[in-house]
């Protein structure tokens, strides 16, 4: 997978999560909602050809809201997290010297990651962002949950991913904002493992 290929799925996955901000228009109007029916005007609206009642239309939005929640985010991170892989994976077969062994498994572990880039470039191939590293870290773990734990948090992933052990046996949280976060995480851990790899790129 090309850098251009790459940038294009991770703008997919973001134009995805915007439309998770239509949980915020449910919001808004349960709370016009609420407000008409304490003044007793909601009752009346459908009676002189208002329609639909606000009533309809908040069920609608929550119906749909609640899907691309529970549903669509988790999907759309694992997605992220899978056209990450595929794009290090190409730059690193490209990339490896003859001296490199070549992975049979591309590691799903930001640390492995970094360190066998590092192998390749000679020195840190995320420039001593030990914070980077620990995002996607924990962005990895997320996935690892999503697919293998039906969401549920389990002690590796706790583990791994420096998680408090208070949250083992919970469901992962997930929002479009912590999600937009973690694609962003995401999105530059490959550009940094990418730049560094200039001199040497062929992709």
């Amino acid at each position: 997978m090309s850098l251009r290929d790459f940038e294009e799925n991770i703008l997919k996955a973001k134009e995805f999560i915007g439309l998770a901000t239509l949980k915020e228009i449910t919001k808004l109007v349960d709370n016009i909602s609420e407000e008409l029916e304490n003044r007793r005007i909601l009752p009346i609206l459908p009676r002189v050809g208002i329609l639909p009642s606000f009533k309809e239309i908040r069920g609608v939005l929550k119906e749909t809201t609640d899907k691309i929640y529970e549903v669509g985010l988790p999907q759309v991170l694992v997605y992220a997290v899978s056209c990450l892989e595929a794009f290090l994976k190409d730059l690193y077969v490209l990339q490896a010297q003859s001296n490199v062994e070549i992975l049979e498994r591309f590691p799903e572990d930001a640390y492995r990651i970094r360190q066998e880039f590092s192998k390749i470039i000679k020195g840190d191939a995320l420039n001593g962002d030990n914070t980077l590293a620990y995002n996607m870290q924990a962005v990895f773990q997320k996935r690892h949950v999503i697919v293998h734990k039906a969401g549920i948090i389990d002690e590796k992933s706790c583990e791994k991913a420096l998680w408090e052990k208070s949250l083992v046996g919970t469901k992962l949280k997930l929002t479009s904002t912590i999600v937009n976060e973690d694609i962003e995480t995401i999105n530059k851990f490959a550009h940094t493992i990418y730049f560094k790899l200039i001199p040497l790129r062929k992709l």
